[in-house]
């Protein structure tokens, strides 16, 4: 069962990295994106340390939230 939670881990601290790098191209201004990736990168960082799943089911939910306050990055025309 551990190597479920190592699985997930990793692909949560890949989403986070990679939803960071996109947050860079906005030069870190959009919050949702931001704290959205941090949320993956804390949650998929307590994975390895606790070897629960309750980090990234709250990893998970707290991205949501911060979509939802936030919202997604808006196109300039």
């Amino acid at each position: 069962m551990n190597i479920v939670y190592y699985v997930l881990g990793s692909i949560f601290l890949l989403m986070g990295y990679y939803i960071l790098k996109a947050a860079s191209i906005y030069k870190f201004r959009e919050l949702g994106l931001t704290l959205g990736g941090m949320s993956y990168l804390i949650g998929g960082c307590f994975v390895f340390l606790t070897t629960s799943w309750i980090p990234l089911v709250s990893g998970f939910l707290l991205a949501g939230v911060f979509k939802k306050i936030f919202g997604d990055p808006t196109t300039k025309h």
